[in-house]
């Protein structure tokens, strides 16, 4: 099968993909209610700001990285969140440091923080042999070393790492054979890495395939509901009690979930 094959119908982003695929109804319920109380969890913060000074940097437009990252936290700080503003900024700034540092391996940048569509991806740029390669950074506050293997394997064959690969070879229209993952680790030990997914065309192809199928049942507004996905590692879906104490009831959801503006 060629990618040329494949009928695409309306396109969804790789998260959504993603939730859709764990559970539908997970899927809509995230779209419509989020949960009261929930922590504010400045990891994410710190991840998306990082990536604003990388921009700025590989942007190469004069403005300062480090301070557009800053820039970045003042502005999107909530009071309340599990670590303080300056713990917040500190972190930012040694993130940006380093993911700077980092050698890409890529001697030509073709975009930088670019809509591909539905996607948009860190970088896009040329390596050494003059192919194309998307460069995603990925910021982790703390990731112990004997885990890091299974983090970055995640990534393999995730719905984000092949969207980018099949997305930006739509649009230059040539194949993406690379994605990279630049892992930036902040603790214990601040460093950072360089992991490089190959993209075979056929199986980029199987992918599409699935993910067409999905995303036709998206938009058909598909809603049944995946009991296997209701318990995880780490606890019950956030959902949980929606499904199994509200019985997807939704006039009853208010005294746990508020909903979405």
């Amino acid at each position: 099968m060629n990618l040329d094959d494949v009928s695409v119908g309306t396109v969804y982003s790789p998260y959504n993909l993603s939730d859709f695929q764990k559970c539908p109804r997970l899927y809509d319920y995230k779209k419509r209610w989020d949960v009261k109380g929930k922590e504010l969890n400045t990891a994410i913060l710190i991840g998306a700001a990082v990536a604003a000074g990388l921009e700025a940097h590989y942007q190469g437009q004069g403005r300062d990285p480090k301070q557009v990252a800053a820039d970045y936290v003042d502005a999107s700080y909530k009071v309340g969140s599990d670590r303080s503003l300056e713990g917040v900024q500190a972190l930012t700034r040694k993130g940006v440091r380093y993911g700077m540092a980092t050698n890409l391996g890529l001697p030509k940048i073709e975009a930088v923080e670019k809509f591909f569509g539905r996607i948009r991806p860190d970088l896009v740029g040329r390596d050494p042999a003059g192919k194309l390669m998307v460069v995603d950074h990925k910021v982790k506050v703390n990731l112990d070393d004997r885990y890091k293997e299974k983090e970055l394997g995640a990534y393999d064959t995730s719905n984000q790492m092949f969207h980018y690969a099949w997305a930006v070879g739509q649009d230059f229209g040539e194949k993406v054979e690379q994605v990279a993952i630049h892992l930036i680790v902040l603790g214990p030990r601040a460093y950072t890495e360089m992991h490089l997914i190959q993209i075979d065309q056929r199986h980029l192809a199987t992918w599409l395939e699935s993910a067409a199928l999905d995303w036709d049942d998206m938009h058909a507004n598909e809603r049944r509901q995946r009991f296997e996905s209701c318990m995880g590692k780490y606890g019950p879906c956030e959902f949980h009690a929606a499904c199994h104490s509200y019985y997807g009831d939704e006039s009853k959801f208010s005294a746990l979930y508020i909903r979405r503006r």
